[in-house]
């Protein structure tokens, strides 16, 4: 049958009129170059904005209509991009009746981008028919020997029958006849809508719970280019996919996908982390390492396709028995080099570069954002580090810290432990290394899926692996690492180490940035130096202190033994630790002492503590109320510089629990993720969690160019929206997707279903073995 021509055809794409004419022109008994053409007006159709006459086109159910026409071959126009190109598949080769040798079926994906090459490219049909022929009958063999998508392909089938009179009645097509037994249908809004609309579904005679979701696009044609691609395994499962009008808030109309999907049942990563807040600190690791194993393996895969994520954060990664699944993907793009104004995404999330071309309030872009070019790669390494970082905290604390230190790079997420097993300090190790100012010297996501894989490494096996993977020579500070390495592997006398130590020491604490391998040297140096030297001079001061106390009391007869015997018989020990508190006999004027007081900024707490108690404490004590004065006799005093070495010097001594309750304090609002995943709601900037996906509005006459809206209704390249024709009824979103329910179980529960269920036997992702914590220590 022939395929009428859309009736206004001024605004219609000409390689779709070109498409449609060819069709028209081919003889009816051509079945396969008809079905050639039918799929390369359908993969055309996904790249395009709609149009009035063009949605009308497609909705047309006359006999010469597109929707008659895909009948024809039982191509259903609502089923999932994967399964609609399996349909066209099983049609050609049904009607070629090739049968291809079993050793020829390839991997599916490698099948689709073949396909979808040939559908791109202009080459008459002759030209490519055998290997269109050839290619749609191996996924036609494919679909129905491997039972994992042969599986897919018939759960699909089941529901899209079983919704079908909920599909219809959305599009607004003809209902079925009175006495044809429909299915019970009940649909809910769930979430709140922020950029795309979310409603829950539930089916009679289905125990699963559905999702449908209006998307905030305008298109699809890089989501069907996406499924012909590995990292598709990660998508949620949709079962139909269809374009629908809708009127908006303004009363304007616009075009959107619309998509019946899986219910994630676990929710976001965000849920996860929390539910985590009871495990034990050695499990955490293990868990973390399961869901970014997967999560790095995505973003991997992603960009093997040239395809890039601007916009990871935790709320955007919905979990289903326990695999990461990607439902919202509007905001992935191709072009790796875009500059800021191109790009959708989260500011608390994005490196500096971004948020540079940001104003004030995070809420337009400054004149830099048209200049300033990223790389993609770099920029979604930041955001997986950054995302990191937020999942170890939520697994300790019901809200994330303020802004400013959730973004700071120096903020170590494992202070918030009670315990610190082996994979969650490499873990704090990674995002370091991930989320590095530099963008040219950050960890690529590919060295970070290597890494994983040795968490319960010792820490400082684990930094080797880190140095082999990512060289200091090629960050640029290999000579600084080069003399740290000297001092430790060498004997030096005191005088000499402390010479060419400080200098180091003081360089790292003078720096507004300090590399964080350069502090892991840094605290093997400072180690060193105490237990090689500072120890014995601080164990001195305080024994001659305590000795002073006690001959000042001592008889005289004492002190005359003591004398004659050079101190072997001492006078009496009387005097307690708690009397010297204040001083701990040290002067802090002495050249010696100060000579001692660099490393201090950088000892492992653990380390100083090799005094014993409260030795240790009271030392910690006496010097930490004498910083300003240490630092003014040095000729460095600054309020500012002061309180900074107060704050990181191991004399601060500050528990776990009064970590949390720093951090409690400095929290502003819990995370509330919506089920539209690409954001979250809020509108306070104190919260790293309060910012949705920036979206670009050029459509807002009210706005100057260039100007951000958060939440607007439609992409940046959509045509001007036209107003609603009053001729005919326009709904809107919600009104449109609670047409067909008629739910009534009248107190009957649902009969559990008997089927297959696909996601039992869905694909694993291909990651290393995830360390057990059985190792931990």
């Amino acid at each position: 049958m022939p395929l009428q021509l859309p009736a206004q055809q001024y605004c219609i794409s000409k390689d779709l009129l070109d498409l449609i004419k060819t069709f028209n022109k081919l003889p009816e008994e051509d079945h396969i170059q008809r079905l050639f053409y039918l799929q390369k007006i359908n993969y055309l159709l996904n790249t395009l904005t709609l149009s009035p006459s063009l949605f009308a086109w497609l909705a047309d159910s006359k006999p010469d209509g597109w929707l008659a026409n895909l009948n024809a071959y039982e191509i259903n126009a609502d089923a999932s991009i994967f399964v609609k190109g399996l349909q066209f598949a099983q049609a050609i080769a049904n009607l070629a009746k090739v049968e291809p040798e079993q050793a020829k079926v390839k991997d599916e994906f490698q099948l689709m981008q073949e396909r979808d090459a040939l559908l791109r490219n202009n080459k008459p049909f002759e030209e490519v028919r055998d290997n269109y022929i050839a290619i749609n009958s191996q996924l036609h063999t494919l679909s129905e020997s491997d039972h994992r998508v042969n599986e897919i392909v018939r759960r699909h089938s089941e529901i899209l029958d079983g919704a079908k009179a909920k599909l219809d009645a959305i599009q607004k097509r003809e209902t079925p006849p009175p006495g044809v037994p429909v299915p019970k249908y009940k649909t809910k809004v769930l979430g709140t809508q922020i950029n795309n609309y979310n409603f829950e579904f539930t089916m009679e005679g289905w125990e699963e719970f559905f999702v449908f979701r209006v998307e905030d696009r305008d298109k699809l044609g890089l989501e069907q280019d996406l499924h012909s691609f590995p990292m598709a395994k990660y998508f949620i499962e949709d079962y139909a996919v269809f374009m629908m009008r809708f009127k908006s808030k303004t009363s304007l109309i616009e075009y959107r996908p619309v998509v019946l999907s899986q219910f994630a049942n676990g929710g976001n990563l965000a849920d996860v982390a929390k539910k985590l807040r009871k495990v034990d600190d050695k499990h955490i690791g293990s868990k973390t390492a399961h869901y970014f194993s997967q999560l790095a393996d995505f973003c991997t895969r992603l960009m093997d396709s040239k395809t890039y994520h601007p916009d990871i954060k935790l709320t955007n990664f919905l979990v289903h028995r326990n695999l990461i699944r990607i439902s919202d993907r509007k905001t992935f793009l191709t072009e790796e080099n875009p500059t800021v104004s191109k790009i959708r995404s989260s500011p608390p999330y994005a490196p500096e570069q971004f948020t540079d071309c940001l104003n004030e309030d995070w809420d337009g872009y400054n004149q830099a954002a048209s200049k300033t070019v990223l790389n993609m790669p770099q920029f979604m390494a930041y955001q997986l580090g950054m995302a990191l970082k937020e999942f170890l905290i939520l697994t300790q604390m019901d809200e994330i810290p303020d802004l400013d230190a959730f973004r700071d790079h120096d903020f170590n997420p494992a202070h918030y432990f009670t315990t610190t097993p082996r994979p969650i300090v490499n873990l704090s190790v990674l995002i370091q290394e991930l989320t590095r100012p530099d963008p040219d010297k950050r960890m690529s996501i590919q060295q970070f899926k290597e890494l994983m894989k040795f968490l319960n490494h010792q820490p400082e096996q684990f930094y080797q692996k880190v140095e082999e993977k990512l060289p200091s020579s090629t960050i640029g500070f290999q000579e600084d690492i080069d003399a740290i390495q000297n001092l430790l592997d060498g004997t030096f006398p005191v005088n000499q180490f402390l010479q060419a130590a400080n200098p180091i020491f003081n360089k790292l604490s003078d720096s507004p940035s300090v590399e964080p391998r350069l502090i892991r040297m840094a605290e093997k140096l400072a180690t060193k130096c105490f237990e090689h030297y500072a120890k014995s001079f601080f164990n001195q001061c305080i024994e001659t202190a305590l000795l002073n106390k006690d001959w000042d009391v001592a008889p005289w007869y004492r002190q005359l033994i003591h004398v004659l015997s050079f101190g072997y018989f001492r006078v009496e020990k009387v005097t307690e630790l708690s009397e010297i508190r204040d001083s701990m006999g040290l002067d802090l004027n002495e050249e010696q002492f100060l000579s001692y007081f660099p490393h201090l900024e950088f000892l492992p707490p653990s380390k100083f503590d090799d005094l014993g108690n409260p030795k240790a404490e009271y030392l910690k004590e006496a010097i930490k109320n004498n910083v300003a004065l240490i630092l003014s006799d040095e000729g460095q005093t600054s309020k500012s510089s002061s309180e900074s070495i107060a704050k990181t010097m191991p004399l601060n001594g500050t528990s776990k629990d009064s970590k949390k309750s720093y951090a409690a304090s400095l929290s502003k609002s819990d995370v509330k993720p919506s089920l539209d995943s690409p954001s979250t709601e809020s509108s306070a900037k104190n919260s790293s969690i309060s910012y949705g996906t920036m979206v670009i509005d050029e459509n807002a006459k009210s706005l100057s160019p260039g100007r951000l809206s958060f939440f607007a209704a439609n992409d940046t390249d959509h045509p001007k929206p036209k107003p609603a024709n009053k001729k005919e009824a326009y709904h809107s979103v919600t009104t449109s997707m609670l047409q067909g329910d008629n739910f009534s179980y009248r107190g009957k529960k649902p009969v559990p279903s008997k089927r297959t269920n696909v996601n039992k036997i869905v694909w694993e992702p291909p990651t290393d073995p995830v360390p057990s914590h059985s190792s931990n220590p």
